[in-house]
Order: C-alpha cells, then sequence, then structure tokens
C-alpha cells in the first residue's frame, strides 16, 4: 500500500459514531474480535507507523466536554498505544497492549482521559484508514471492538488499585465485568445470533434510557439488563432456539421458561442479583397478558419495560431463523399497536421518537403478532 501524500486532518466525527454502541457496550467479549486479514492488518500497521504524527495530533486536538486539549502525558500514552498496537497487529498477541491500558495512569490524566485516549486514538485510525485504503467493515470493527475491550480493561485496572487502596470496597465493578464477559462468552458459544441480539438490545436500552431522561447509573443498569436478558436461554435446548419452523406446544412451553431460568440463575450472583427481577419480567404484558407470572401495569419493573421494547424492536428487525426481518417502517407500526397493551405507552413513544425524530402523527396501527421468542 502507498499511503497518501497529501496530510487531511481526520474527520473523527463519523468514526466516533461508529464506536459509540461498542463503547456503550463495552462488556463485548473478545472472541467477537476475529483476527484481522493479512491484506488489512498490514495497511493498518503501514498506517500506524506513517501517519504516527497526524494521529497524535488528531487526538490530542480534539477536545473533551470542557474544551481541554490533551496533555503531554497523553501524548506520551497515544505514541505508546501506537507501538503496541503496531506489534499486536504484526504478531498477533495482545498481551502488551492490555498491559498498557490496564497499567496506572496518573501521568495522563488519569481513567477518564486515558479511556477518552483510547477511543479517539482507534476512531483516528478508521478515518484515517478509510481516507487512505477506503472504507472496511474488518478494520472498523475490529477498533471499535478493541476499543471496547481496552476501555473495560482500563476499568478493571483502576477499579482494583482503588480497591487495594480501599480495602476492597470497590471490588463489585471488577466483579460484575468478569461474571458478565463469562456469561457473554457462554451465549456467543451457544448461538452467535442472539449474543448479537443481546449487544444491539442492550445499546437500545441505553438509547431509551437517554430519551427517558434517565440518569448515568440508571442507564448503565438499563443496558446491563439488555445485555443479559436473555441470558436463561443457556438452559433452552439448541434445536429449539434455531428451529427453522414455527415452534410445537410443547417447544412453546420449553422456550417460556428462560426468564425463570434467567432470574433464578443470576439470583445467585451476588454482582448480580438485582437484575433477576428485570430479566423475571421483560415477557410480561401492561394487560397482564404476559408470562411467567401474568403482571399488570406498574406491577412490572421499569426497567423490564423498557427491555421488553428494545427487544422486541430489535428481534423485529433482525433475521431470525423462522422468518426474515421485518422493515424499521413495519416494526414500529407492531410497537405502536401494542402500545399501552403490550408494551409500555411512554416507552413505545420514546422509541419511535429516536427512529422518527420529526414524526408528528402515529400511522394506523396494525395487529400485533408474536414476532419474537
Amino acid at each position: 500500500m502507498r499511503l497518501a501524500e497529501a496530510r487531511s486532518p481526520l474527520p473523527l466525527d463519523y468514526y466516533l459514531m461508529r464506536l459509540e454502541d461498542s463503547r456503550s457496550t463495552r462488556r463485548w467479549n473478545t472472541t467477537s474480535l476475529k483476527a484481522l486479514s493479512a491484506e488489512s492488518g498490514a495497511e493498518l500497521k503501514e498506517l500506524v507507523a506513517g501517519r504516527r504524527r497526524d494521529l497524535t495530533g488528531a487526538v490530542l486536538h480534539a477536545g473533551n466536554e470542557r474544551g481541554e486539549r490533551g496533555s503531554l502525558g497523553t501524548s506520551i500514552f497515544v505514541n505508546s498505544f501506537l507501538d503496541a498496537l503496531a506489534q499486536e497487529l504484526a504478531s498477533g498477541e495482545r498481551t502488551r497492549l492490555n498491559a498498557l491500558v490496564e497499567a496506572p495512569s496518573d501521568a495522563d490524566g488519569g481513567l477518564a482521559e486515558r479511556r477518552r485516549a483510547i477511543v479517539l486514538t482507534c476512531a483516528a485510525l478508521s478515518a484515517a484508514y478509510a481516507a487512505e485504503c477506503g472504507r472496511r467493515d474488518e478494520v472498523v470493527q475490529y477498533l471499535a471492538l478493541r476499543a471496547s475491550d481496552l476501555e473495560r480493561r482500563a476499568e478493571q485496572g483502576h477499579a482494583a488499585r482503588m480497591s487495594r487502596r480501599s480495602g476492597g470496597a470497590s471490588t463489585k465493578l471488577v466483579e460484575q465485568d468478569e461474571v458478565v464477559t463469562a456469561l457473554q462468552a457462554s451465549m456467543e458459544a451457544l448461538d452467535h445470533h442472539i449474543a448479537e441480539h443481546l449487544r444491539s438490545t442492550a445499546a437500545w436500552c441505553g438509547r431509551l434510557a437517554d430519551a427517558l431522561g434517565m440518569g448515568a447509573s440508571a442507564k448503565q443498569f438499563a443496558m446491563l439488563c439488555g445485555e443479559l436478558h436473555d441470558i436463561g436461554k443457556i438452559a433452552t435446548p439448541r434445536s429449539i432456539l434455531t428451529k427453522p419452523g414455527p415452534l410445537t406446544a410443547e417447544e412453546w412451553v420449553i422456550m417460556r421458561a428462560h426468564p425463570v431460568d434467567g432470574a433464578v440463575m443470576l439470583e445467585k450472583i451476588p454482582s448480580l442479583r438485582e437484575l433477576a427481577p428485570v430479566v423475571r419480567a421483560h415477557h410480561e404484558r401492561i394487560d397482564g397478558r404476559g408470562y411467567p407470572d401474568g403482571l399488570v401495569g406498574d406491577e412490572i419493573p421499569l426497567m423490564a419495560r423498557l427491555v421488553a421494547v428494545a427487544d422486541a424492536f430489535d428481534a423485529m428487525i433482525s433475521n431470525r431463523p423462522y422468518r426474515r426481518p421485518l422493515s424499521v417502517s413495519h416494526a414500529l407500526r407492531e410497537l405502536e399497536s401494542g402500545r399501552g397493551t403490550q408494551w409500555d405507552a411512554v416507552i413505545v413513544d420514546a422509541i419511535l421518537g429516536l427512529v422518527i425524530p420529526a414524526r408528528a402523527t402515529r400511522q394506523p396501527a396494525v395487529r400485533t403478532r408474536a414476532l419474537h421468542r
């Protein structure tokens, strides 16, 4: 590959948007991170060498929320990051870069600045690669997933140090991340499509939490519930999960056990116990016709109502073994038809506003069908 001679500013905004979902669902496990093709890896490695100054400058000149530029410590970290990434691209060994982000971060402004530098560096690389070599999905995905994993590692390293200083008071974050990563790896091994649905549902939960004005901790909890809402399917036979045709009555009984199975599983994990009522109730309906407990209206936990809408929307617009995806407009009509009966009306209105912000009036409702299991 010949790098272009022009050195134009790197357009970060688009690539920061592409990284947003992975930042939000940063517990994606590294089994999702496929190795780059030899061609893409070589091009990206050459890009790191040829555009180092531009890449570092792009990170330093992207002001943070207070409008401040990156520090000298950040510059040193970004250069070390690029060195370690180049080695990773050459050898496939991730140990050096993992250790770099997990190390103490006082010199580069603390955890928040380190996380920001990780994401900005990966976004700058994505932008530079597209400008020099053309856009390639595997490169964008690789850098997005790597940024997600490295952010998580930086947080865990920081939490572990704080825990040692406080005598163990900060262990919950580390324990929770480790358990969630293990559960996600189990779902990935069970069925890649279900694991992808969990990640997508978590992202929609985060967007809905923002739209409903929830705070940062509530948003994080909503996304965690989205990530694990179907964890009970670990106990569901794979022949049922992937069956291409309709389920029999007996198979539906087994399928509908997954909210209870998931809740029982989470109740046994101290760091995730608070998710159990949400996971148990995510298939309840506002009109009381859901399962497993037939809860009505506000008897259903708010987060379960939020997950139900995110889950249904992502399920409808995704490929399933037993049907093709619906169009977004069709899926929105299905949600609207169940507004106030199957799903919480306020949350349905929130997702309508997210997907079609300029929508002035509701479209005619259509008859809701059982579109997801």
